[in-house]
């Protein structure tokens, strides 16, 4: 058998990763069933539900609460295609469309149109029954920024009023290019939008300032723009050319951080200056954008892009001990824990989880 250290178990799952079972799951075709994957018989329905309510009720037991990631944003196949559903029911009416009539592929796939009021009722009767007959707790929702702001106010109230709880809502609220951009269709659900919602926003402001550069970096950049714990002017590496004007930035930017990015908290920044968290730049954007703790979901590593482990590999200097390399990793977490806001971690975050480097993980398994 190969050896721990080996590079036999990579190029084994790098073979079959386009051609196997496993993937994150981010092509919906029936929104409100319960995948099949996870039953024991995929094939009855009436399985798959019991199953599923047998799971909360034994993790609500054991004092666990369940968020469950809903992708409303896209499908995996329009049209015609076999796995077409929505198209099916009224062709053209549930996807995002240019002015020649294609479907939008802003999220990679085909773009639901959830400013038209049959998807918008969708998502809530959806969320709706998630919540209600499964007791899920709480829901991250793809790509949020693609839907429109009021669409997920109505659903937040009229999915509390059912459940008769308050269900916390979050999601990626990124400002994505393409149809939505800057508000182009309607007033989405996008970072500089949710202050007051009391909706959670995941907080790339944070994320980039400890890890350094940003989440779609080129591979020079990749090792070049160091962040707040790997590095920026205080020890770089062999490509970094960043200045004592970086890191004082970057440092002001983790204070953000650190102060739940709240847009009204009056900050001293590295020139003496005090003004508001909103005042201080995060690449053109705003670093402080929300209104309460609870709408920032504090990051430094997620599924998408590099293990923090993996992008410390890149950006430290290559003479650093695995004993500092440890360090680093924990002042990143201690970081995280210890903002105000919501605390996000990746499991095996705490253990110095790698991924081999890989940057997209969404086929490659384990």
């Amino acid at each position: 058998p190969a050896a721990a250290d080996s590079d036999t178990q990579q190029a084994t799952v790098a073979a079959t990763k386009d051609t196997d079972c496993f993937n994150w799951g981010y092509d919906p075709q029936h929104y409100t069933a319960p995948e099949g994957s996870y039953s024991t018989d995929a094939n009855n329905g009436m399985t798959r539900i019991l199953e599923y309510r047998s799971m909360m009720k034994s993790l609500h037991e054991n004092g666990l609460r369940v968020a469950m990631d809903v992708v409303f944003n896209h499908t995996a196949a329009a049209k015609q295609n076999d796995k077409s559903v929505l198209d099916k029911i009224v062709p053209g009416y549930y996807f995002r469309t240019t002015a020649t009539g294609d479907i939008t592929g802003d999220s990679c796939c085909s773009d639901t149109a959830s400013e038209n009021a049959m998807m918008g009722k969708l998502m809530i009767d959806s969320i709706k029954t998630w919540a209600t007959q499964y007791k899920v707790d709480s829901f991250r929702f793809d790509i949020m920024g693609m839907h429109p702001l009021p669409l997920m106010l109505k659903l937040q109230a009229d999915v509390n009023a059912a459940a008769g709880r308050d269900i916390y809502l979050y999601g990626e609220a990124w400002n994505i290019g393409g149809a939505t951009t800057n508000d182009a269709r309607f007033l989405a659900a996008r970072q500089n939008n949710m202050a007051g919602s009391g909706i959670g926003s995941f907080n790339d402001r944070i994320r980039d300032a400890v890890r350094g550069g940003g989440c779609c970096d080129d591979d020079a950049s990749t090792v070049a723009q160091q962040g707040f714990i790997n590095g920026v002017f205080y020890d770089r590496n062999a490509s970094s050319t960043q200045t004592v004007t970086d890191l004082m930035r970057l440092s002001d930017q983790v204070r953000v951080g650190l102060s739940a990015s709240l847009k009204d908290y009056l900050l001293t920044d590295y020139n003496g200056v005090t003004k508001p968290n909103s005042d201080v730049d995060y690449a053109g954007q705003k670093a402080g954008f929300t209104g309460a703790p609870q709408e920032t979901i504090n990051y430094v590593e997620a599924h998408d892009n590099q293990a923090l482990f993996d992008i410390n590999a890149f950006k430290l200097p290559n003479t650093i001990s695995i004993n500092d390399r440890v360090r680093v990793q924990n002042l990143g977490n201690a970081i995280n824990m210890f903002s105000q806001g919501v605390p996000f971690f990746q499991a095996g975050q705490d253990l110095l989880r790698s991924k081999s480097l890989d940057r997209d993980s969404y086929n490659a398994g384990d």
